[in-house]
């Protein structure tokens, strides 16, 4: 994981506590059907416009 200011990070505690062995990590409980991670495309939003016309591709497409 990387620290990214006004970023956050789908993980699990195991993970978390992997990346961040100080504990310097906050998570928050979501439901298990909140987010269907198959149909779900992350990128930052300071992204390229090749990544931004991919997902727009995507979005139409799928």
């Amino acid at each position: 994981m990387s620290r990214v200011a006004g970023s956050a990070t789908i993980a699990t505690f195991e993970i978390a506590a992997a990346a961040l062995p100080d504990g310097e990590y906050n998570l928050m409980t979501l439901p298990k059907n909140f987010l269907k991670l198959s149909e779900t495309v992350t990128y930052l939003k300071t992204a390229d416009n090749q990544v931004l016309d991919l997902v727009t591709y995507l979005e139409n497409t799928l």
